[in-house]
This record gives structure tokens, C-alpha cells and sequence, in this order.
């Protein structure tokens, strides 16, 4: 949503200025999101929540909203991870894509691996 309002400019020249929009951007599809939920609707939240103390304060959210909410978990080996951002990277490389390239440091520096207790489903790729 925020390449789509803002490009890709904003990101690579103002990133305060991006972090300030992507968490008011993030409230309103939350927001949203909750009231879709309530009122009957499957809705699938794919945000990264990486976390734990995101992913409780997501869940605590929805529960005093009266949603139910799943933490539904893909477990992708270190050796997929790498070929994704490889396969990512080069599709920016070649335009196809509006997105930031990505090294695997960024994906595990802030990343805390769900525990069985906050899990609904895991999905393991071999």
C-alpha cells in the first residue's frame, strides 16, 4: 500500500518521513481489517509480525474487538529464505517489482521464531 500511495521515492529519501506514514498506514488496514473481521468476513493479515510482543498485542486487538484471530506460521528453511531473497533482489533488478532489496541479515534481526503455544497452524516447507 505505501509503494502505491507514495512510490518508491519516499522510502530512499525520507525514511522518517516513511516510517511516520507506514504506521498510520498499518493502524488503518489494522483498523479496517478488525471491523471487516466483526462483521463476518476471513481476513488474512500478513504484515511480517516479527516480534512476539507485536504478534500478542495484534491478537490482544482483535480479541477486545471480539475477533478471533490465528497465527498461522510458514516455516521456510534458511536455504529457501536465501533463494527468495535472491529471486526478490533480481526482480528489482530487472523492474518488476517496487520493492527494497533484501539481504538475509534483515530478515533475523528482529525476528523472534513463534512458540507452539502462539501458533493455530505451521506450515513447514521441506
Amino acid at each position: 500500500m505505501m509503494y502505491g500511495l507514495f512510490g518508491t521515492e519516499l522510502y530512499y529519501n525520507d525514511r522518517e518521513q516513511y516510517y511516520k506514514y507506514a504506521t498510520w498506514v498499518e493502524e488503518y488496514v489494522k483498523c479496517k481489517a478488525g471491523q471487516a473481521a466483526k462483521a463476518g468476513a476471513v481476513v488474512i493479515c500478513e504484515n511480517g509480525f516479527w516480534p512476539r510482543s507485536e504478534r500478542d498485542e495484534l491478537r490482544q486487538y482483535y480479541s477486545d474487538m471480539g475477533v478471533v484471530c490465528e497465527l498461522h506460521y510458514m516455516d521456510t528453511p534458511r536455504e529457501q529464505r536465501l533463494i527468495n531473497i535472491k529471486k526478490r533482489n533480481e526482480a528489482i533488478l530487472r523492474k518488476e517489482c517496487n520493492e527494497t532489496f533484501m539481504q538475509e541479515k534483515d530478515i533475523h534481526h528482529h525476528f523472534d521464531v513463534p512458540s507452539d503455544d502462539e501458533i493455530y497452524l505451521r506450515v513447514k516447507f521441506n
